[in-house]
Parts: structure tokens; sequence; C-alpha cells
């Protein structure tokens, strides 16, 4: 979804947020009042505007569901939410088919409408009689025997509502690390937890709890780009720090070596790689920045409105860059091993024989291997996999050598594309064996 078609239906949703609210201030004047025309009306506009909600977040066309889901995603709202439900919406809006409907099912007929106060004060009455009841102490509204808690669809509003503010606030860093799934659904209800303590405007301690919480986000970030149980197995790891608080787990420098090079040593990776890893300390470095306002003293007490938003834009924006750097050192650590693969894998292809090619020509010859795609899908501390795929030059003789020499057979140039799926010790990184189970060729042209 575009950023400004995002924007627009945020821009809605918090317009029918703002009509709920207004809803809920004249209900309460009609509760107040005992104004009853005033109560239902405002009940009825309550309800209109939570089914818009409703239909942005789950469209009811098959058309619109991914826009819905996208939008959901963002804002933190799973399927559990009551507001989904429009069911009360269309009690009110189609009334007069729910009193047809009640003509030909009730058995006495006793219409009971617009009732305010508990349903427990209507005696006598089946509940398939008792239309629109509202109880002012619980927030509930029923409609012959359901009913629709209004204090929770409040709840959630409020919620909707308050996402939608960060949103207008905090946008481009938001929305960038939702949309582009660079957090997991924790580290996104982590980032929502973290976000939320700054509504407390009277709290002096907000920004604090904001750097604190943010700051164990980016830790469980690092924890999961560079798994502790993972990287003690790597031949490059050793204990780098004395703090027996520490338990000897990895550093955060271990962790971002592991996310960039996996388990493939150093000696591979600055001499045949020609790799410079002191980029890793740059990212190291961030991550500092994060811990200015976690330790409380008088200074950093109490900070203003806005050194305080200036250090929530710069956090947002350093774990963007924390997570950028590190695909960035990925990239190029993984382009530089790519390009000395190219000469063995041609190698290790043309010696090989293919199945697929065995059903189609009694024998063939492998006249050039191109080579036109290496990928290195992923590295961790056991192995390095990865896809190649190119295209076989091949000739086809179709008859024996004496068919041939007699002028009964025949030879044909043909040109198939193949894949390759193949894994490697991280050990051994140059030694590429390919099995023939590992080979796919499409000789669908055939």
């Amino acid at each position: 979804m575009r950023k400004i078609i995002l924007k627009i239906f945020l821009s809605e949703l918090e317009r029918q947020c703002n009509f709920t609210r207004i809803a809920l201030e004249q209900l309460n004047i009609g509760i107040k009042e005992m104004n009853l025309e005033l109560i239902w009306y405002s009940i009825q506009s309550f309800l209109i505007a939570t089914a818009n909600i409703s239909k942005i977040l789950w469209p009811s066309s098959k058309k619109h569901k991914e826009r819905g889901e996208k939008l959901r995603k963002i804002l933190g709202i799973d399927d559990n939410f009551l507001i989904k439900s429009r069911k009360f919406r269309n009690h009110f809006e189609h009334f007069d088919e729910r009193i047809d409907e009640w003509i030909g099912k009730s058995r006495n007929h006793n219409f009971v409408d617009s009732n305010i106060g508990s349903i427990n004060m209507i005696q006598g009455v089946d509940q398939e009689d008792i239309f629109r009841n509202f109880d002012p102490v619980k927030w509930e509204l029923i409609f012959k025997g359901e009913t629709f808690d209004l204090a929770r669809i409040r709840e959630e509003i409020e919620m909707i509502y308050e996402k939608i503010q960060m949103f207008n606030k905090w946008g481009n860093e938001i929305i960038e690390l939702q949309i582009d799934e660079k957090l997991t659904e924790f580290e996104k209800k982590l980032l929502d937890a973290s976000l939320s303590q700054l509504k407390y405007k009277d709290n002096p301690l907000r920004f604090n709890n904001f750097a604190y919480s943010f700051r164990e986000l980016v830790r469980n970030v690092y924890e999961r780009l560079g798994p502790e149980e993972k990287i003690k197995k790597c031949s490059w790891y050793k204990k780098e720090t004395s703090n027996d608080d520490c338990n000897n787990r990895p550093t955060r420098r271990q962790r971002i070596k592991y996310a960039v090079q996996g388990g493939l040593s150093d000696e591979f990776v600055k001499e045949k790689l020609q790799f410079d890893t002191e980029k890793y300390v740059e990212i190291v470095d961030l991550y500092d920045m994060l811990s200015k306002y976690t330790h409380i003293s008088e200074k950093t007490f109490n900070i203003s409105q806005d050194e305080g938003e200036k250090f929530v834009f710069q956090s947002l924006g350093t774990l963007i860059q924390i997570f950028e750097k590190i695909k960035m050192l990925r990239e190029e650590l993984r382009s530089k091993y790519e390009e000395i693969m190219w000469l063995k894998i041609h190698d290790v292809v043309i010696n090989e024989t293919f199945e697929e090619l065995d059903i189609i020509a009694t024998h063939y010859f492998v006249e050039d291997v191109q080579v036109e795609e290496i990928r290195i899908v992923n590295i961790d501390h056991k192995n390095v996999d990865l896809e190649i795929s190119g295209t076989l030059e091949i000739k086809q003789q179709y008859g024996s050598s004496s068919d041939m020499k007699n002028g009964m057979g025949t030879t044909m140039n043909v040109s198939y594309p193949y894949n390759i799926k193949t894994r490697i010790n991280v050990s051994k990184p140059l030694d590429i064996v390919i099995s023939k189970e590992e080979i796919f060729i499409d000789n669908s042209v055939w």
C-alpha cells in the first residue's frame, strides 16, 4: 500500500473516531438530562460511525480484503475486536425489516422499544419482543436478546485513535518499520508499547520510559538477528567481555557479525572476500545513542517536549539505520562471495549428467553452461544456502554412433534453463558439490 493511500484511509478512520467521540458526548448529555430522543439519536450516530470504521478495516468486498488486512496489521488490530461486527448498526439501519420479521415470528406481539435502564426491569416479556434497550450503568445496548458492549467498543476506538495520532506524529518512521516487515509480531507490540508511554503527558518520566522500553526492543532485534546458541557454534566466536554479569553472552558486535557473515570464518571473509569487518563497529555505535535517557538523573528527568520528541525521532531513525546497515553489509559480503563462485560453479555443472535429458535423447553433450545468476539465500552457523540458475547449451544425439555413421541418426542443438538449490558447509565455503537431486532442468520446451 502506497504511503499516500495509507494516509488517506488513516485520515478517514480518524474522522470516524472523532464522530464516535461527538456521539458519546451527546449521549452523556442525553443521559444527564434524560432526553430520550438525544440518547437514541446519539446511539444511532455512534453505531453508524463505528460501522464505517469497521468497513475500512474489514471490507465487505473480497476485492478490498488486502487493504483491510494491511491497515489492521499496521494498527495492531486482530479479529477479536468487537468493532468488527456491524450487526447492531444493521439492526438500527434495517429496523423496518426487523419489525416485519417480528410480526411473523412473535407469539404475543408485546412490542417494547427504546427503553433506558436495566433489561431486568422488564418482566413478563419475551426477549424477542424487546427491541432497543440501553443500560447507562453497564453501557450495554441490547436488541432482541443480543448484547453490544458499548464500553468495550469505546475502548477499542480510543486505542485506534491513539495509534492514528502516533502515525500522524511519527508516521514515516513507523510506516517503514511496519510495512517493510522489519519487525516480528512481538517486536511490533513492543514498539507500540514503547510509543504508548508518550501519551501520559503528566508523567515526567514518559520519555525515560520510552527510552528504556525502546532500547529493549532493539536488544530483542539484535538477539533475533544473532542468536546466542548459533553464535557460540561459529569458528570465530570467543568470549569478548570479562564482565561476569554478561554470563559469557555474545556482545552486540558479535550479534551484528553473525547477522552479516553467519559462520564464515574471519580468515575467509577478510582475505578471500576482502571484506572490512570493522564496519560492524558503526552499527554498535548506533545502539549506544539509545541509552541517553535510560539512566535517570536530574538532567534527564522531566525533559522538555521538544527535546523528548527529538529523541523519539532519533530512536526510530536509529532502528531503521540498524536494519539498513546490516542489510547493506550483508549484500556487500554476499556479492563478493557470489563473484568468486562463478567459475567454480561452471566447472561443477558442466561435468554433471542430467536425468531430465536422458529421457529425451540417446546421447547428449554439454557444449556450454551459462551461469546467469548466483544467489546466496542464507548463511547460518553451519551452512550457506545457494541458488544457481542459467542455461545449458546441449547437443542432443538421436541414434547410436553406428547409426550416425550410416546416416540414420541426427543431432540437434538445444538450450535448456536449469535451476540448482544446494548447500555448502561454512567451514569449506568454496567446496561445491552438487548432487543430481539438487539440479532441475526445465525440459518442458521440448
